[in-house]
């Protein structure tokens, strides 16, 4: 009966060994959060810090975005999923110097064997979409200002 109890404590021992053998193992990072990561860290110090992290479709987009400078005062990181090989959204919570605090999806783009950031789902370039449900990552009221559609505040009558 003893043997018993000892061969059961000693599987028992053996089984916790082995199920905390990998538990100081910390997870491996995902290169698109680190990188995305990386941007925010970049932006909090400035828009021309944050500016070559950034996909940009036209000059006229980056233009834009030099002109409206913005800066992250805090940041969080809520979650991620991968989209495709290529393609990873991210989903945080941020608060700007514009009062702006909410929670966004950016995704992360491998193009070209480099990361990018891509901050509006409909600049997710076409060959990068697959798998991509466009109506997922929109605003609740499924509105979206798209950028050929604004106005320059000078030509606003």
């Amino acid at each position: 009966m003893n043997r018993k109890k000892l061969l059961c404590a000693g599987l028992c021992l053996i089984l916790l060994v082995a199920c905390c053998w990998g538990c100081d193992k910390a997870p491996e990072e995902d290169p698109a959060v680190a990188f995305f990561q990386d941007y925010l860290e970049a932006a909090k110090a400035g828009s021309e810090e944050a500016f070559p992290y950034i996909y940009f479709e036209s000059a006229e987009h980056e233009e834009l975005y030099l002109s409206n400078p913005d800066r992250i005062l805090s940041y969080e990181i809520l979650g991620s999923e991968k989209i495709n090989d290529n393609l990873t959204a991210i989903s945080y919570r941020l608060e700007d110097n514009t009062g702006d605090d909410r929670t966004r999806t950016a995704f992360v783009a491998r193009m070209d064997g480099e990361y990018k950031v891509i901050r509006n789902v409909l600049s997710v370039p076409e060959e990068l979409s697959e798998n991509l449900v466009v109506d997922n990552y929109t605003i609740p009221d499924g509105m979206w200002i798209d950028f050929d559609e604004t106005i320059p505040i000078e030509e606003q009558p």
